[in-house]
């Protein structure tokens, strides 16, 4: 698997959690009663898990949040089940997707170890990726 498969394949997963639980952003009236409409709920069905965020009322918050956990456990396991390339290649991917090769002030830099801390890879390794390949990209 290549590691954008592998955020396809947590996209839909992630995205399945969310209609599973009815769960919706909405920033905006129109938008929230469209989100309703789709959904066949009412106003009085919802209730906000805060920044736009919505719920239906018969789904409890404790089993969506179960669900989230969930996918994390997933997520890890099927990043372990990446090649050691494919774990290099994705870290080149979210260095040149934060730009940081062009990044003057270096901020994307720290997401980037950020978001790969999550996976067991330290800072060390991203910042053996990034000089590896920074003359390539900085030119």
């Amino acid at each position: 698997m290549t590691y954008i498969e592998f955020k396809e394949k947590l996209n839909q997963m992630h995205n399945e959690i969310l209609d599973k639980n009815d769960v919706f952003w909405a920033f905006g009236e129109k938008q929230f009663e469209e989100e309703l409409k789709k959904r066949g709920l009412t106003k009085k069905d919802v209730e906000s898990i805060g920044a736009g965020g919505w719920i239906a009322k018969r789904y409890q918050f404790e089993k969506f949040k179960k669900d989230l956990e969930e996918l994390q456990k997933k997520k890890q396991k099927m990043f372990n089940e990446l090649s050691e390339d494919t774990k290099e290649n994705a870290i080149l991917y979210e260095l040149r997707n934060y730009e940081v090769f062009w990044d003057f002030f270096g901020t994307g830099l720290d997401d980037v170890i950020e978001i790969f801390e999550e996976y067991g890879i330290g800072e060390d390794e991203v910042l053996k990726v990034y000089k590896d390949n920074r003359a390539k990209y900085e030119n």
